[in-house]
């Protein structure tokens, strides 16, 4: 029995003896008009038990009541479907301006192993590169965390990948020499993800938060793990010159980014040298 079908039905006897205790359950007070009693055809019998028993079932039912939406709306997924989302029903991030601090800054000296099975240090990438982090693409078949769809930001990293994916040679075209995903997920995840996707970009790992505290990256909380929120970088030589946050709808980032690229044209180009697939290097 699922925990859903499980949390119907113990509301649904909450519920009956509930209604059998607001009916007064066929009791009464006793003389000293101190404790409920239960008349039946073999005389008085004493209910306070009984009474304990409705009084604990109505509890529950009152408590479970109040909070039955939010449980069922964590534990069921209503879009399974990693690309095809429908995003008026998404709940859009607010900027918090937790990326304001970055623009003109140099980003730490950090490296971060690839899928490529290379490491790279985005601080010592030469000419323009684009990076665009995310929380967590899903997997086929595996159900997403519960309430994904709820947390404002967090659905979209599959649709976000494909955008970029599908943009990388305009991208390229536009003056970026580089283009990289990033998330706080191990590299065995994200090359599955690379595979499956045919991403022709290297995605990095920062498993360990070791840029995402340098740089005071914005983070989210999500079951005990702590998942980057979306957002979109532009380099010049390891400096920040532009960044995208918040994202929304995350299909439209890579098309935003190609846009600012054609409209904020870099002085000189450097030809990409990353490998894009698991092993490549």
């Amino acid at each position: 029995m699922s925990e859903v079908k499980l949390i119907d039905r113990v509301i649904l006897v909450a519920r009956r003896r509930h209604r059998k205790t607001a009916l007064g359950d066929a009791t009464s007070l006793d003389a000293a008009g101190a404790s409920p009693v239960r008349r039946s055809g073999r005389g008085v019998i004493s209910s306070r038990p009984t009474g304990l028993v409705s009084r604990f079932f109505s509890g529950i039912y009152r408590s479970l009541s109040a909070h039955r939406p939010t449980w069922k709306s964590q534990r069921v997924t209503q879009q399974p479907n990693l690309l095809g989302v429908d995003w008026s029903k998404i709940p859009a991030p607010a900027d918090d301006g937790a990326m304001a601090h970055l623009t003109g800054t140099r980003l730490p000296s950090v490296a971060l192993p690839t899928t490529a099975g290379t490491v790279v240090t985005l601080a010592d990438i030469p000419g323009r590169a684009v990076v665009f982090g995310y929380p967590m693409t899903g997997q086929p078949g595996v159900a997403l965390p519960g309430g994904w769809d709820d947390i404002p930001g967090a659905r979209g990293c599959t649709p976000q990948s494909c955008a970029f994916r599908d943009h990388h040679a305009e991208l390229i075209a536009a003056g970026a020499s580089a283009t990289f995903g990033l998330s706080t997920q191990d590299t065995a995840y994200q090359c599955e993800a690379a595979e499956r996707l045919h991403l022709p970009f290297p995605i990095l790992s920062d498993e360990a938060l070791a840029l995402t505290k340098a740089a005071r990256l914005p983070t989210m909380e999500v079951h005990g793990r702590t998942l980057l929120k979306r957002f979109a970088l532009v380099l010049d030589d390891g400096v920040v010159r532009h960044v995208f946050y918040p994202v929304f709808p995350p299909d439209r980032n890579a098309g935003d980014v190609l846009a600012w690229l054609i409209a904020n044209p870099e002085a000189h180009v450097v030809s990409n040298g990353f490998p894009a697939a698991c092993g490549d290097a």
